[in-house]
């Protein structure tokens, strides 16, 4: 995924524009800049990978070449004027390009994300974390994928998908719950299930309150999230969910804290 400019295309068209203002009377010193501006421009062009473009590259490659020519003649006498030739086949180049290029552009589908209540765009694609305790990356750093992923499918209106990374994060912050007041847990799957974390977590020490707000993720939304059958039917449940699992979290997160500050305290 490769975030768009939105001045990338109009700065290629006044780049491009401006070599049609170029005339024979024009002495090569008069033109040098603009000249140069599209030299780089049309490298852009030709390189770049965000866009196909097969036969804009091409047509790009031919303008360059029209380019070259006009500065390797020139480079050494810029006070010179420019041939009506040499004009005629920058115009030529220039033409074929720019049209060759709206006809592919015209293909090519470019996608906006909406604002998704008050969530910022930018965040929800490349920095989810922001909507988390700040603790969380350092507490629990195997829970920062999924929830990063689950934020950037609700930019991008994947409710269902969103539901599942959240579930899968939650179950991770769970996990390092039980860790931080059990210790180590056995490396076999069946102890790992959030099943079996439960019936840990129940037998802990915990705040009622934060029990029950636990149970209910993992009962009304956890769950069912992981059936393929359940879909979430719009972004407004996805961030529901989100919204419903900040309480929890940061409880679970202060509590991972307070427990593992404890525990290298007994051990020093």
């Amino acid at each position: 995924m490769t975030p768009i400019n939105c001045s990338y295309i109009y700065n290629i068209g006044q780049t491009i524009e401006r070599l049609g203002a170029i005339k024979a009377e024009n002495s090569f010193s008069e033109v040098a800049q603009p000249l140069l501006r599209a030299y780089g421009t049309l490298q852009e062009i030709r390189d770049q990978h965000v866009y196909a473009l097969p036969l804009s590259k091409a047509q790009a490659r031919n303008l360059l070449n029209v380019l070259d020519n006009l500065w390797e003649k020139y480079e050494t006498h810029k006070d010179d004027q420019l041939g009506q030739d040499e004009v005629g086949q920058l115009f030529q180049a220039r033409t074929n390009f720019e049209t060759v290029l709206k006809a592919e552009w015209d293909k090519e589908a470019v996608f906006a994300v909406s604002v998704k209540r008050g969530f910022d765009s930018n965040a929800l694609v490349w920095d989810g974390l922001r909507l988390f305790p700040a603790k969380l990356a350092n507490l629990v750093p195997e829970a920062v994928t999924d929830f990063q992923a689950a934020t950037r499918c609700i930019a991008f209106e994947l409710p269902t998908a969103a539901a599942f990374h959240l579930c899968r994060g939650f179950e991770a912050v769970v996990r390092k719950l039980v860790e931080a007041k059990c210790g180590q847990l056995p490396d076999r799957p069946g102890e790992k299930t959030l099943g079996a974390l439960f019936s840990k977590l129940d037998r802990l020490d915990l705040e009622p309150k934060l029990l029950a707000s636990l149970r209910d993720l993992k009962d009304l939304h956890r769950n069912p999230s992981m059936h393929p059958e359940h879909t979430l039917e719009s972004v407004d449940e996805a961030i529901a969910l989100l919204n419903a699992m900040d309480a929890p979290i940061s409880h679970m997160l202060r509590v991972i804290s307070d427990s593992t500050q404890a525990n290298e305290h007994i051990e020093g």
